[in-house]
This record gives structure tokens, C-alpha cells and sequence, in this order.
């Protein structure tokens, strides 16, 4: 499994290239005999083409660009409910914390927020495991209200990207303790050089008034723009 999209490819970077690029990795795959299945990537690895007889979706996600714009800019992307919410969360005094201190609060509110939907959430063996192998790349943030948590979210990060792992919240979060969150989060990954901000995943012209639809439209309201592309996954033979 590819963790990752194609990043580079030097100063030609184009579809026709990186479907090159990756017909090439099939080939060094079979020549070696590396596996036998390639299994389709986690949904923010999206490619902009897919090798040949391979099995393929388009799927999307959403990202913002960090470097290509100031952190004035970047708050005027907000919607403007967005940024009157932040607004409203600093002056009733909503806090953020960051620190794998903080690990426990916050799988808490990811176990409250995805039982109920009856989704998987994440265990804290893996997650330690994650803090473990990923060495500082593994980030917990999280926001109180009154000593009271309100909002938590885990992100995995490098450089080039830092991507919305899970998250999670109390039933009734006081207004404006996600958006500030997430504002947090795109303004301290700007400050160190990350390049994008990716949300993680989205499909491509979900059902009116679905649940997928709302989730998009939440996404957009910070600012980011779908990047379109392909999963896929392929046999070895």
C-alpha cells in the first residue's frame, strides 16, 4: 500500500509523467517480485492518474495551500460565520492545548462523537503506536471551555502536508471551539513551513442533503479546495 500520492517528479510534472512514473513501479514490482497486490491507498493519497489494468475511483480532497498565502489571507477564506465564531471563542476565553499529554481527553471526545454515529474510532494502543513511529509527527490538539474539553483532533504531519486524522467533540461544543481549533492548527503548520493542509478524502458529487455533502460544504467553510484524483489498487501477475 502507497501512503502517499506522487509528490515530485522533478521539473516535469505532468498526468502523461507520472503515469509513466508509475507504470515504471509496476514494472520494478514484477521484475522483483516485491508483492503480489497492491492495495488501494488511505483516502488522502490521491493520484492524478493511475497505472495501466489497474482498478481505479476518482475520489477527492480538500487542501489549502499554506505557503501561497498570508495568514491575513488565509482568515478572510474562513466564511465569515467561521471567523465571527473564532472571534467569539477568544473573547469568551476557549483555550487550546497541543501535547500527547493531552491523548486520553481526546480520544475521549473521538470515542463520544464516532460511537454515536457508529463509526471505527481509534484505539490508544494504536495511537501510541502512531506517537511512537511518526517521532514528534503525531500532533493532539485539543480546546476547554471553563476546564471543560470541548473539541479534539489528531493530525499526522511532515512538511509538505499535515492532514485531519480524527476528531471529535462533546455533544453541544461551545460555538466557535472547533473553528478556533482548526484556525490554531493552519496557523502554527504555516509558521514551520507546511505546505498543505489536507482534510482527508471526499467524494465526488455526493447525494444532495447527505450526510457526505454536509461534511464537504463544513470543509469549504475553512477555506480549502477540492484537489480531484484517483484511488486504485492492482494485482501483480
Amino acid at each position: 500500500m502507497f501512503l502517499t500520492s506522487v509528490n515530485s517528479l522533478g521539473n516535469v510534472n505532468t498526468i502523461e509523467s507520472e503515469k509513466e512514473f508509475l507504470n515504471g513501479i509496476i514494472i520494478y514490482i514484477k521484475t522483483n517480485k516485491l508483492c503480489d497486490w497492491i492495495q488501494q491507498p488511505p483516502n488522502w493519497a490521491i493520484f492524478n492518474t493511475y497505472p495501466d489494468c489497474s482498478i481505479y475511483v476518482p475520489f477527492g480532497t480538500y487542501q489549502i495551500d499554506l505557503q501561497s498565502k498570508s495568514e491575513e489571507e488565509l482568515f478572510k477564506n474562513l466564511s465569515r460565520k467561521n471567523r465571527q465564531y473564532i472571534n467569539k471563542a477568544n473573547r469568551e476565553g476557549v483555550k487550546i492545548k497541543k501535547g500527547i499529554e493531552y491523548l486520553d481527553g481526546v480520544l475521549l471526545l473521538i470515542r463520544e462523537k464516532l460511537s454515536k454515529a457508529k463509526m471505527n474510532f481509534i484505539t490508544k494502543e494504536v495511537a501510541l503506536i502512531l506517537k511512537n513511529k511518526l517521532d514528534g509527527h503525531f500532533l493532539v490538539y485539543i480546546t476547554y471551555y471553563n476546564d471543560v474539553p470541548q473539541a479534539g483532533t489528531l493530525f499526522l504531519s511532515n512538511l509538505f502536508s499535515i492532514y485531519g486524522y480524527y476528531t471529535g467533540s462533546i455533544n453541544k461544543p461551545v460555538k466557535g471551539a472547533t473553528p478556533l481549533l482548526y484556525w490554531e492548527v493552519i496557523k502554527n503548520s504555516k509558521n514551520i513551513g507546511v505546505k498543505l493542509f489536507d482534510f482527508v478524502g471526499a467524494r465526488i458529487n455526493p447525494t444532495p442533503d447527505s450526510k457526505q455533502e454536509s461534511l464537504q460544504l463544513y470543509k469549504r467553510h475553512f477555506g480549502f479546495k477540492m484537489k480531484q484524483g484517483f484511488l486504485w489498487k492492482r494485482g501483480i501477475c
